[in-house]
């Protein structure tokens, strides 16, 4: 049986998604399913594990002979795959929890950032004569802020 290809490599529609599986459930051949769907054999098996075994895998505690008997799939072909979806599950949660993390870093920079803008205006206010001699805060260590506190007592 040749495969009509017309849609091989383009992305799946929501609608394909619904024939697919309403055509698995009617027990269609996955040959006959592909031939519909301008889709190959491998990418039709592919979409059954992913919309149907592997939810079911997940949800139903389904062991994978048992699916791979339901559904006429080979054993190794959805171990293999789930294989991939929970290697791509656990990259995803990663790449979120970095995300979150990132973002929680950015909020705390930004209160400091506010913090430390306060601080100084703060600073600016209690001393004035620190602006005017290069001494940004009563903090500063060089000579000049030194030999000033120092005449200033303020030390």
């Amino acid at each position: 049986m040749e495969e009509n290809k017309s849609r091989v490599g383009l992305k799946w529609l929501k609608t394909e998604d619904n024939e697919l599986i309403n055509e698995v459930k009617q027990k269609k051949s996955y040959e006959d399913i592909a031939l519909a769907h301008g889709r190959s054999l491998n990418a039709i098996k592919l979409r059954v594990i992913s919309n149907i075994i592997y939810p079911l895998y997940l949800n139903d505690d389904k062991t994978i002979y048992e699916l791979s008997n339901k559904y006429n799939i080979e054993n190794d072909m959805i171990l293999r795959y789930i294989n991939k979806m929970d290697t791509n599950n656990s990259i995803k949660k990663s790449i979120d929890n970095n995300k979150k993390e990132c973002s929680e870093n950015a909020n705390v920079i930004s209160k400091l950032t506010a913090i430390e803008q306060k601080i100084d205006v703060i600073m600016k206010l209690l001393s004035p004569t620190y602006n005017n001699n290069n001494c940004n805060s009563p903090f500063d260590r060089n000579d000049d802020c030194i030999s000033r506190d120092a005449n200033q007592n303020r030390f």
